[in-house]
């Protein structure tokens, strides 16, 4: 590289004199000016060749920022770490109910399992126009049983909020963690309440041991489990959320009330 610099400032040392000594020959002007060109587009590719090495540098801090993060969400060796695959059976898919507890009946004839983020306003809105309905002819009625399941989509945030249900899970107030982030979700914009700060402060007002969730938000402690769903759902075909599977059919989106309707209906028969 030294060698590269110290011949080219020699080249154009050479350049200027021949610049001095031949001012009343214009082929000599001809020739010189066609070097200058060359070496001024020799600056211009090394200033091509750094601009290279430096989008290099950022790209490979970029993949390791993104390998590093997602690292979080790989089960830790010596921990239970069973994903549960789905079995496709006549155009339908079974699915595990997952980690959480079930609302209602146990041996209910139809199953509801919902995949969601608690991040999508989309979930949010079936939790507050769709679920209370399901809740008040199927599920209260004890003719459905409803499962919820993780499918962390939309970044670190969304993440954080699925780790702090399961750390929640830990102490028997999942139910009370997954109404309460429905509730008082944010725009989509707005990340402020996903932080281990914050969300120790609503498992302190949802009556969980403060100490005990910080620490376990703070390390991840549950972040294989949401790894677990996350990659069952993929094996189900989610893509989107909220997905809902009625004794295994499945609907993506909040839909109208009415095809989940017709749907529970049809398996009740």
């Amino acid at each position: 590289m030294l060698t590269r610099i110290a011949q080219f400032y020699r080249l154009y040392d050479m350049v200027e004199i021949m610049k001095k000594s031949s001012r009343k020959h214009s082929a000599m002007k001809i020739f010189i000016s066609s070097i200058t060109n060359i070496l001024c587009w020799k600056k211009v590719k090394k200033i091509i060749i750094l601009l290279e090495i430096f989008i290099a540098v950022i790209l490979s801090i970029y993949l390791f920022n993104r390998i590093k993060y997602e690292a979080k969400f790989i089960p830790s060796e010596g921990v239970n770490t069973k994903i549960i695959s789905p079995t496709q059976i006549s155009g339908k898919t079974r699915l595990d109910l997952g980690y959480f507890p079930i609302k209602g009946n146990a041996d209910a004839k139809v199953t509801i399992i919902e995949f969601a983020d608690f991040r999508c306003p989309y979930c949010a809105m079936s939790f507050n126009q769709i679920e209370p309905r399901l809740y008040k002819d199927y599920i209260d009625t004890g003719k459905a049983r409803f499962a919820f399941r993780q499918f962390v989509k939309l970044g670190p945030a969304s993440a954080t909020a699925a780790n702090a249900a399961e750390c929640a899970n830990d102490q028997d107030k999942f139910w009370e963690m997954h109404d309460y982030l429905y509730q008082h979700q944010p725009p989509e914009a707005d990340i402020s309440m996903y932080n281990t700060e914050n969300l120790t402060q609503i498992a302190g007002q949802i009556g969980m041991n403060t100490d005990k969730f910080r620490n376990c938000l703070s390390k991840n402690l549950d972040s294989w489990r949401v790894n677990s769903d996350r990659r069952s759902g993929e094996n189900a075909g989610v893509y989107g959320t909220p997905t809902f599977f009625i004794n295994g059919k499945m609907i993506v989106g909040a839909k109208p009330y009415s095809e989940f309707q017709l749907v529970i209906d049809q398996a009740l028969k």
